[in-house]
């Protein structure tokens, strides 16, 4: 359980960390999905190493079940500990950073891919979002959904390394000696 904690805890902190240099150091400028991606691929390996050191732990022998338990836990909870430290970010500490990202997301709509669009255009759409979008609760409708998007990317990604960490190879691979 310990272990699960540390890299719930990895994850989590590291997240913040992406979260931190976006918002304040590259300022939205450079953001590009493959940020995203390259998260994606991080924390995977991050579990991946959290199903080694348990199946370690376990002497090669951890199956499907109770590796999807530990790592679909350990990726809920260091989730949440994004979600709950994010939303602090967002919303005591920087709560203009919701507009910030919804000015930039705009902006560059109407500089890259519409340049037909007027500068009134844009000034119209940004308020229309920031009227009927509630990106300042930490409870409403923005909140419920980013929840369920990290509790299914948890579970996601704990499938995906429980199919994996199991196998036989993955004991050669990391000379796991099998009881």
């Amino acid at each position: 359980m310990k272990k699960v904690l540390q890299y719930a805890l990895l994850f989590g902190l590291s997240f913040i960390v992406y979260e931190l240099i976006l918002s304040y150091v590259i300022r939205f400028k450079f953001y590009h999905w493959s940020m995203d991606i390259f998260l994606l691929i991080y924390g995977v390996l991050i579990f991946y190493f959290l199903g080694i050191q348990l199946k370690k732990e376990k002497n090669g022998t951890m199956y499907f079940g109770e590796t999807f338990l530990w790592i679909f836990l350990s990726a809920s909870l260091g989730s949440m500990l994004y979600y709950l430290l994010s939303v602090i970010h967002r919303h005591l500490i920087n709560p203009d950073m919701a507009y910030d990202f919804i000015r930039y997301q705009l902006d560059s709509v109407r500089e890259g891919i519409f340049n037909t669009l007027t500068h009134e255009q844009v000034i119209d759409a940004k308020m229309e979002i920031l009227n009927t979008m509630d990106v300042t609760s930490p409870f409403g409708q923005m909140a419920i959904n980013n929840i369920g998007a990290v509790i299914f990317g948890s579970f996601l990604v704990a499938i995906f390394v429980a199919v994996i960490v199991p196998r036989k190879f993955v004991n050669r691979l990391h000379k796991i000696k099998v009881a």
